[in-house]
């Protein structure tokens, strides 16, 4: 699947869409690739905040659906499942190369990055990475299901702490939200009955059962430890871009200096949950494409 387009927008995110629709609407050829090295998506939000595309807040998929036909209609090329493993520059064209090994390259004059980011994860102390497919999971959209009826966590105190144990509360007996903080993202919103929040608790470890699955955590509040059991843990820290294609932060702000890279959205420092502005900024990045 090689081929070559004038611009390759990366991240199906609000910010995201919004860039692809205004470069199409000036009659750029526009390839969208869905950010496979993120763990938020548009699909597994809770819910899209009101934008040009929609009225009233939507819930992420149906938000999604709407935002890919937009995009097909407007010409723009949507590709799910593109698995970016770099991005090189080839000197000889001027273009950057977006490879996947199984399914070839994209070569684009510019790239927009417009991720909708990724959780930063437990300190690696508490052993969670070993845990992850056993318990530990980063997304309650798409594995709350596989513990119904069961006592989860989540782990985390900003937004994506509400929008998981809000998705894990439809599956979940109960929802327990650890947050080692004061949690000012959960103060005046309404959660489900089933969930209640525990603030100024910093994990220490987790716990396995015998089959060395999730079977709790160790909590401190700096003055006494607490067990607290689970069958399941969501990971729900800080959001942030992944910069792992473009082989770290430093090799990405050589490629903005060079004029091939623009950042939008959450990767230019727009807050993960406020939608309008994501999209407001897709527009700014899209225009300075243009502009150029």
């Amino acid at each position: 699947m090689d081929r070559k387009s004038e611009q390759v927008v990366i991240g199906l995110s609000v910010a995201g869409v919004s860039a692809a629709l205004r470069l199409a609407g000036h009659g750029k050829k526009v390839v969208l690739l869905d950010y496979m090295a993120d763990t938020a998506s548009l699909g597994g939000s809770l819910q899209i905040q009101q934008t040009p595309l929609n009225s009233e807040p939507l819930a992420g998929p149906v938000f999604e659906e709407i935002a890919v036909k937009r995009l097909g209609e407007s010409g723009v090329e949507v590709i799910c499942g593109f698995h970016i493993s770099r991005v090189s520059f080839d000197k000889h064209t001027g273009s950057l190369v977006l490879l996947d090994t199984m399914r070839g390259k994209i070569q684009s004059d510019v790239a927009i990055f417009a991720p909708n980011g990724t959780e930063t994860g437990l300190p690696d102390d508490t052993g969670a990475v070993g845990y992850f497919g056993w318990g530990v999971s980063y997304d309650a959209w798409s594995d709350a299901s596989f513990f119904k009826g069961k006592d989860v966590l989540v782990i985390g105190c900003g937004y994506r702490a509400f929008e998981q144990a809000c998705l894990a509360s439809e599956w979940a007996s109960s929802v327990t939200v650890v947050c080692d903080k004061g949690g000012s993202d959960f103060k005046g919103r309404r959660l489900p009955d089933q969930v209640r929040v525990r603030f100024g608790l910093e994990v220490i470890t987790i716990v396995p059962d015998t089959h060395n699955r999730v079977a709790g955590v160790i909590v401190s509040n700096g003055e006494r430890i607490e067990d607290l059991e689970a069958s399941a843990i969501f990971v729900a820290s800080d959001i942030r871009p992944s910069w792992q294609i473009w082989g770290g932060e430093g090799e990405a702000q050589r490629r903005i200096d060079e004029g091939k890279l623009y950042l939008s959205g959450l990767a230019a420092g727009v807050p993960y949950h406020d939608h309008m502005a994501q999209f407001d900024d897709g527009i700014r990045t899209a225009d300075l494409v243009l502009a150029v």
